[in-house]
């Protein structure tokens, strides 16, 4: 697997993955047990704190034929999974816990399907959410709603990241 990701940086945050889920999925996820991942587009959102930061973090998340370590890696290996776009904010820009704000944030927008997806180490109810609509109304859907709490996104779209 070839894969550039230029515009994600080396530093440490918080980031979005918009991945779309091409059909149904049931499967067991770590202590979570059997889940039901219904198809459509999800909300991902996740921490790097790490010393490659974002850039090594997001990578992981591309790797399809990896060991799961985390809730997300089951749902990122699978072959009708794919991640659209990769958003981000830096710690240096938004003090304090920016990753349960915006989980907090999104848990009153989106749909949960999948309790303490995620989030098993924090109080959040999930760091996973469903949007009902189109991968593009949802993104456009998600950077306004961040902005009304002044959270602005770095968007990058998957073909910009080269991982074919």
């Amino acid at each position: 697997m070839a894969t550039n990701l230029w515009c994600i940086p080396r530093k440490k945050g918080v980031y979005i993955l918009v991945i779309e889920v091409g059909n149904d999925i049931v499967k067991r996820v770590g202590s979570l047990g059997r889940v039901w991942f219904k198809r459509g587009t999800y909300f991902y959102v996740g921490s790097a704190l790490g010393t490659g930061g974002l850039y090594s973090r997001v990578r992981r998340h591309f790797i399809k034929d990896k060991r799961p370590r985390w809730h997300i890696d089951y749902l990122t290996m699978e072959p009708s999974v794919h991640i659209r776009y990769v958003a981000y904010v830096l710690y240096s820009e938004y003090p304090g816990d920016i990753e349960s704000e915006i989980s907090r944030i999104l848990s009153k927008s989106f749909e949960i399907t999948i309790k303490k997806f995620g989030s098993t180490d924090k109080k959040d109810k999930s760091h996973l959410f469903w949007c009902r609509y189109n991968i593009s109304y949802c993104l456009r859907f998600l950077r306004e709603l961040l902005e009304n709490y002044g959270i602005t996104l770095h968007i990058c779209h998957a073909t910009d990241l080269n991982t074919t």
